[in-house]
């Protein structure tokens, strides 16, 4: 009896025993994970509590984060209160699994209650339209939280995150191993919660957290890969073009290829090139350039050959964070090349330089580069682009994306021309750009970019879309126009592009062909980029008379031939 005793008593407590390393094991399946916020947006680590602020906020000089006290936590559910959150930036969030365990997001439920135009608030994923079961939504600009393995926690009613936020919210979990980044962003917005630190204690006072990354470089890939090619991008458009001495052709736009359709902080630029007139193009590119930061974009490229015959490759850097862009960049002393060699990057001005340098008759180089709305900026430049100093200022009347372009009129005055919400707006410099008239309305139309050039015959171009889109508003029928007096009139006119486009740049080649590149169909939907050649003969007679034209040739995009 007391040796079954015995066996039993063994047999008890190995199924203790057993129990026990269960039990273990489930706690340690179910514990949370330990995060670590990333730079540089990343924030810092606080104990969740109703009271709490919920996120940072970047002050005036755009560098700098400090604590957003306009949103406090409230309404928390139990299960999460003590629990260590990621306080950062609303617009951004990235953190690191140290440890692995369970992430929970709080984030606005995916519903058509809660997008912001045409974007959702949620990070969770795409929003289904249940009348519309063919219509997607966008979802935000990062892959969205379902995409990351995210599921929603159905126990967890929806809830009010904070008396000041309009919008339900819900918890989304996931069990995240080491190594693995939580990310989402602008414009859904949520918060990341894992464990709270062991050796965690609360900070006497807030934390100010200085910002100093944006001044580094976008990086250039020489003769980048198959990732870079238009069959890995789901989004593209904002084209530039130039031609050289030789006839070559390069042409720059913007792309992305995070699996979203959107302008972006994964977005990058391409440099293609073309050596036959245009018809065919390389792809891959031959040059991509991205930031090494993920929340920080390369748009607005711009391709340019200075007097002095070096190639520019322009772009615009944008922190979508912080919603601040700065404009850099690079020359090739060898522009016929078919694989240029680039400087050093270097910054040329604050906000966005889109449309290439006015070079003056007396020497000086302006820069168009400016933050959107007004004043608008202009740069000098008086030593051929050695340096580059900021040189004066316009006020502009409706100035928003400006994207403004100088011409040195007959006369010796200057005349930009700004983008504004009512169409084209100018202002005149009558001391070589130091100072500018009050700026008025020149021209109405849609609130979009144009392009303006003299050409070698003396004339002046602009392409842009007819008066009568000022009502419509839309973006369509591009037209190239000619004018004999200094653009008092454009007596001249041809329609480059039926349908939908915008945003159009040009070139003129030593033989007077003049080449154009614009956005077509849409940059999410056909993502096409159309190229027209034609001469100033072409636009007189309003129609192709030279055999070498073409109008509307897509050289990427879905429509491609």
């Amino acid at each position: 009896m007391k040796r079954l005793l015995g066996i039993l008593s063994c047999l008890a407590g190995a199924f203790c025993m057993f129990c026990s390393c269960v039990h273990c094991d489930n706690i340690v399946e179910k514990q949370d994970a330990l995060l670590k916020p990333m730079e540089p947006h990343g924030g810092f680590i606080r104990k969740l509590e109703n009271g709490r602020q919920i996120w940072t906020k970047h002050s005036a000089d755009a560098y700098r984060w400090t604590v957003n006290r306009d949103h406090l936590f409230a309404n928390l559910p139990e299960f999460l209160k003590g629990k260590g959150y990621i306080l950062s930036p609303m617009e951004y969030s990235e953190s690191l699994v140290e440890k692995p365990g369970y992430v929970y997001v709080i984030t606005p439920t995916p519903v058509e209650e809660n997008m912001s135009g045409r974007f959702s608030k949620s990070a969770a994923g795409k929003i289904v339209d249940e009348r519309k079961p063919n219509n997607l939504n966008p979802i935000p600009y990062f892959a969205s939280l379902m995409e990351q393995g995210f599921e929603r926690m159905e126990d967890v009613p929806e809830f009010k995150l904070s008396k000041t936020l309009t919008e339900t919210v819900a918890v989304y979990r996931k069990y995240a191993e080491k190594g693995e980044v939580i990310r989402y962003g602008k414009p859904g917005w949520g918060v990341t919660i894992g464990r709270l630190p062991e050796d965690y204690k609360t900070p006497d006072k807030e934390e100010v957290k200085e910002i100093e990354f944006v001044k580094s470089p976008a990086k250039i890939y020489s003769q980048p890969g198959e990732e870079y090619a238009f069959s890995s991008r789901t989004y593209q458009g904002i084209p530039g073009i130039e031609v050289t001495a030789a006839g070559r052709l390069w042409a720059t736009w913007v792309a992305d290829n995070t699996g979203d359709y959107t302008e972006g902080p994964r977005n990058y630029s391409v440099f293609a090139t073309s050596t036959d007139g245009g018809k065919t193009w390389s792809d891959p590119p031959v040059f991509a350039m991205q930031h090494p930061v993920w929340t920080v974009a390369a748009i607005d490229s711009l391709p340019w050959c200075d007097p002095a015959g070096r190639l520019w490759w322009i772009w615009t850097q944008y922190d979508v964070t912080m919603d601040k862009h700065d404009s850099w960049g690079v020359t090739a002393e060898n522009p016929e090349s078919a694989n240029p060699v680039w400087s050093k990057p270097r910054q040329i001005g604050k906000g966005t330089l889109l449309n290439e340098p006015a070079v003056l008759s007396t020497g000086e180089w302006l820069f168009l580069s400016s933050p959107r709305g007004t004043p608008v900026d202009v740069y000098i430049s008086t030593d051929k682009g050695k340096t580059i100093s900021h040189y004066s200022q316009a006020e502009v009347p409706g100035a928003g994306w400006n994207e403004h372009m100088v011409i040195e009129r007959k006369d010796g005055s200057l005349w930009m021309l700004v983008r504004t919400n009512k169409g084209i707006g100018e202002t005149i410099s009558y001391d070589r750009g130091k100072t500018w008239t009050k700026g008025e309305l020149y021209r109405e139309g849609t609130s979009s970019r144009f392009h303006i050039r003299r050409l070698k015959s003396g004339r002046l171009l602009l392409i842009y879309h007819p008066v009568e889109t000022a009502t419509t508003k839309k973006r369509n029928k591009m037209t190239a126009y000619l004018s004999e007096d200094e653009g008092k009139t454009w007596p001249y006119e041809l329609l480059l592009y039926e349908g939908g486009g915008s945003y159009p740049d040009a070139d003129e080649s030593d033989e007077g062909f003049i080449y154009v590149v614009q956005d077509a169909g849409g940059r999410m939907n056909r993502m096409n980029i159309a190229f027209s050649v034609f001469t100033e003969e072409d636009i007189m007679a309003g129609k192709l008379v030279n055999k070498n034209s073409r109008l509307g040739v897509i050289i990427s995009g879905r429509d491609k031939k």
